[in-house]
């Protein structure tokens, strides 16, 4: 419609420009006195209106540019909004999470009065053992016959100090299968809940989190001593001068048939700016009602050191303490909430392999 009218007003302008030209040659626009006669101010009205025709033209001509600019903005905006959601599908095709495993170290509370009689046995009898040999070529073979690996040691070569040793399952210094403590070393899980669009902390507070939780994607990794039946096997090590027996979980496998995931965290690209939520839930027991009545008070007090993700073409991302934030969560147990970064390169920066 508005072509139209520019089309008209172009040839009435025309018109006009055409009349007023031959008007002019056939009349006189002013007598012999010099006044202006009434053909002279036909042509001056005829030249009014004629200006007011060009001048609307030409507003009307910029008003048609510029929609068709906007249009045309508005045109390529669309393609490239079209091109990339077609590079971000492609993006998440090709980098899906798969292949995921996870590390994690947790600190158990030694001093705790249901730990306390067997950590300070540990930590003595260690002392003792350890003072009895020489540091030389052959103490970690000697070591090994007790089941204890040095995994730390520290100092000058010649005065070298173990810092850090590791129990396996057959060393003889850990507590019998009938035991509490036996269960509270024996068995470690790790859910871990992702949202795509972070949730503020009060609302975090509220949810009861496990495998099963309205995250976006949901899984539950459990470690033991024995790894039969378990998502992997973890050890016990000893810190002296941390003080601290910790439980590390290594290479976690979590099979995919059993996450649960609503498809908005498939792949590496959702995890920008995605939240993960650490919980142990502590849900292992021994079948010993005797025992199992305590363990939920001793693992309350669990608390989860180090992280790795491992997934997908070799990346693996390193979340240390300092980068989680412990909350209050509505069952009691220890919960952690962690933010990965909103960029591709903040995110290639965690991965620990680059």
């Amino acid at each position: 419609m508005v072509d139209f009218i520019l089309v008209v007003l172009k040839y009435a302008a025309t018109l006009l420009s055409g009349f007023f030209g031959v008007y002019g040659l056939l009349l006189d626009f002013k007598d012999k006195d010099g006044k202006i006669t009434k053909a002279g101010r036909f042509a001056l009205y005829v030249i009014i209106i004629s200006g007011v025709i060009a001048l609307v033209t030409q507003s009307i001509e910029l008003y048609i540019d510029n929609q068709k600019s906007i249009s045309d903005g508005q045109r390529i905006l669309a393609q490239l909004d079209q091109n990339t959601k077609v590079l971000n599908g492609l993006d998440r095709t090709l980098n899906p999470i798969e292949d995921l495993t996870v590390s994690y170290d947790v600190i158990i509370p030694s001093n705790h009065t249901r730990l306390k009689s067997y950590t300070s046995s540990l930590f003595k009898n260690l002392h003792e053992l350890l003072d009895t040999m020489k540091y030389n070529a052959s103490l970690q073979s000697r070591l090994w016959r007790h089941g204890i690996l040095a995994s730390r040691v520290a100092g000058m070569e010649h005065i070298p100090t173990i810092e850090e040793v590791e129990l396996s399952r057959q060393c003889w210094l850990l507590p019998h299968r009938n035991e509490f403590t036996h269960t509270i070393l024996a068995y470690s899980d790790v859910d871990l809940v992702f949202f795509r669009n972070p949730l503020p902390i009060d609302s975090l507070r509220k949810i009861r989190f496990s495998a099963y939780s309205s995250g976006d994607l949901s899984m539950s990794l459990t470690s033991g001593l024995i790894p039969q039946g378990l998502s992997g096997e973890h050890t016990i090590t000893v810190d002296f001068p941390q003080n601290t027996i910790a439980l590390k979980a290594r290479n976690l496998r979590s099979d995919p048939q059993y996450w649960l995931n609503n498809g908005r965290v498939l792949s590496i690209p959702d995890l920008l700016g995605c939240q993960l939520i650490l919980h142990l839930p502590g849900i292992m027991d021994s079948g010993n009602e005797e025992h199992d009545q305590y363990l939920r008070d001793v693992r309350k007090d669990f608390e989860l050191h180090d992280l790795e993700i491992s997934m997908s073409k070799g990346r693996r991302y390193w979340i240390h303490r300092d980068q989680l934030t412990k909350i209050e969560s509505s069952d009691g147990m220890p919960t952690y909430v962690f933010q990965f970064p909103s960029t591709d390169e903040e995110l290639w920066r965690m991965d620990i392999l680059r």
